[in-house]
């Protein structure tokens, strides 16, 4: 099985989707790594792909990273299992054959990173990160927060709602 998308050297931001016609349509699955997922779903975007799901490395899953408002397709993270599963079922042919069918959609209602209630995730992995788990705010929350354990490069300076929580963080515990 080829790769859905690869990169055409490790410096460059050129993209090439190998099965563009086959993508046009449909939810793409794509490997992790290569490139940035930004542009990943920028260029599936563009040859018409409905969606994004990216078959995780091993480890735990964690949220896309990067910010481009330009994207609208939805895009998410699996497990590395859950991926192999997929291809799995996708090698026994269409969805016919493969039993394969999905539908990614956004929830404006949602917020991203929140549970149903509203409220942001903390960032709680399966495995433990000293310095981060628990501590900071979810890494797919949207927009990227001042606390999450790693800097995006889609921060601004400004620490108050509507653009971030860390100072309502702060007051919540008494800073």
């Amino acid at each position: 099985m080829s790769p859905l998308v690869s990169a055409s050297s490790k410096f460059s931001l050129l993209i090439q989707i190998l099965n563009a016609a086959a993508v046009k349509g449909n939810i793409a699955l794509v490997d992790r790594g290569g490139c940035e997922f930004m542009l990943k779903a920028r260029h599936l975007q563009e040859v018409g792909a409905k969606g994004m799901v990216v078959d995780n490395a091993a480890g735990p899953v964690t949220g896309l990273g990067g910010s481009d408002p330009s994207i609208r397709i939805p895009a998410v993270r699996i497990s590395l299992e859950a991926g192999a599963a997929l291809k799995a079922a996708l090698a026994l042919g269409p969805r016919t054959q493969s039993g394969v069918a999905a539908n990614l959609l956004t929830d404006p209602e949602r917020l991203a990173g929140t549970d149903n209630a509203r409220r942001v995730r903390m960032f709680a992995p399966a495995d433990f990160d000293p310095g981060s788990s628990v501590s900071h705010f979810s890494t797919d929350a949207k927009p990227n927060q001042l606390m999450e354990p790693s800097i995006n490069g889609d921060l601004t300076h400004e620490v108050s709602a509507q653009k971030d929580l860390t100072h309502a963080l702060l007051v919540d515990i008494g800073w």
